[in-house]
């Protein structure tokens, strides 16, 4: 028995050549030319010392082609490159992605380098077959996603890479922002610094971070940040010096009557704390909510 299959009694051996026997339940050709096109399709460890091997043949196996040809030239149309430099295309746009969401995260106004398209290797009518399966499976692997789902997949970080320059763009034409900047515009409220600010283009890991700094940079300190996300959102992000928390500021408190301005709620610990919003265009009016709690919250 193979692979846990049963088999009749007796068992029917089937020869092709002097290169394999198999058992088999039944004969299905009269000749093995009668396969026509074959295309191995996969190859794994079903148990030790044995590996099972899953082929197409006919007419599936030439579709099968086909779709591969389209997937890997439908990805290359995408890239304006060629097929069999889509592999090297997609590593580039993985790395920019990548660089970009880095300096977007930083608050960085840089982006991904420009670099040169990859050089190509080769037009669709000069790749063989061979070459093009062999770069949509290590485009496929680049991605970790299915040969067939690679043109969905670039699309959707092509989209993403155009997003994220958005985003980095819109940073570029707030001005300076930084912890020092914020620093600078703070109030002084009975001896501590208090920061209380409308950020247009941050994103929550920004915020974050400058209120992590702004924090080393000085204490005692009280911080709450917002940022539309998008037409239909806001971020509020807060965080106090741990002096002010035993005089009573609690940041999670603080953000959750600020969300409930904007539509939303939230919380979070007394030292740091995040809500979101459904009303981006109430932020004037949650900033002005934001400075009479923190003072309330400090009597």
């Amino acid at each position: 028995m193979l692979f846990g299959e049963k088999y009749p009694d007796p068992v029917r051996m089937v020869s092709m050549g002097e290169f394999s026997k198999e058992l088999c339940g039944g004969t299905h050709l009269m000749n093995t030319s009668e396969v026509g096109a074959f295309e191995i399709v996969s190859e794994e460890s079903v148990s030790a010392g044995t590996r099972r091997i899953e082929a197409l043949t006919g007419d599936r196996a030439r579709e099968n082609g086909q779709r591969t040809r389209d997937a890997l030239s439908a990805a290359a149309e995408k890239l304006g490159t060629s097929p069999l430099s889509v592999p090297d295309a997609v590593r580039e746009l993985i790395q920019s992605v990548r660089e970009l969401r880095k300096s977007l995260s930083a608050g960085t106004k840089g982006g991904d380098q420009a670099t040169a398209s990859p050089k190509n290797k080769s037009t669709s009518n000069e790749a063989s077959y061979a070459e093009m399966k062999s770069a949509l499976r290590e485009t496929a692997r680049a991605l970790n996603v299915a040969p067939f789902d690679v043109p969905e997949r670039v699309e959707a970080l092509l989209a993403e890479r155009e997003t994220l320059r958005e985003q980095i763009e819109k940073l570029s034409q707030a001005g300076d922002l930084s912890a020092d900047s914020l620093l600078d515009a703070a109030q002084d409220l009975d001896g501590l610094k208090l920061i209380v600010a409308d950020l247009p283009s941050a994103n929550p890991n920004l915020m974050r971070q400058l209120i992590d700094q702004i924090r080393q940079k000085t204490s005692p300190v009280a911080v709450l940040l917002a940022a539309p996300q998008g037409d239909d959102k806001a971020l509020v992000v807060a965080g106090v010096s741990r002096e002010l928390v035993d005089r009573g500021a609690h940041a999670g408190n603080w953000v959750r009557e600020v969300a409930a301005v904007l539509g939303g709620g939230g919380g979070g610990k007394p030292d740091m704390a995040q809500a979101g919003g459904k009303d981006p265009s109430k932020l004037p009016e949650a900033m002005q909510k934001a400075l009479e709690v923190i003072r309330q919250q400090l009597q």
